[in-house]
């Protein structure tokens, strides 16, 4: 729960530069997976950066979810219950727009270290 908490105070403080800090690891993975080069990474992470940059002041608060462990106990998750049920718990609402920010976030602890870190994000964008 800290680390969610942590998460979406980052984004809510409208603070997108410490939440890419904390999709390095995630990020890694995916622009090798994907065969990114210099300037795909560049524009991609501009794009992330000024989404995220969006979500400050409309995080939703923390509050009915459930946990979710996956990957044989490896991955963890938090799931909202009632509205929203089964999305992850890191959502944005921007009412002017009427869009729904869904960011589903799979946590980890690497072997070795005693913190968890991002190694998944599944963002969606949709109108409400």
């Amino acid at each position: 729960m800290a680390k969610f908490t942590e998460l979406r105070a980052l984004l809510n403080s409208g603070n997108s530069k410490g939440f890419m800090k904390q999709l390095e690891f995630r990020n890694s993975e995916f622009y090798k997976a994907n065969y990114f080069n210099s300037s795909q990474i560049l524009a991609y992470e501009a794009n992330l950066t000024a989404t995220f940059n969006g979500f400050k002041n409309k995080m939703l608060p923390i509050e009915h979810y459930t946990m979710r462990i996956l990957g044989d106990g490896k991955v963890v998750s938090l799931e909202r219950i009632g509205t929203y049920e089964g999305q992850g718990v890191l959502i944005a609402e921007n009412k002017d727009t009427k869009k729904l920010y869904k960011n589903y976030i799979l946590l980890h602890i690497p072997p070795g270290q005693n913190d968890f870190e991002i190694v998944r994000i599944n963002p969606l964008i949709t109108s409400f």
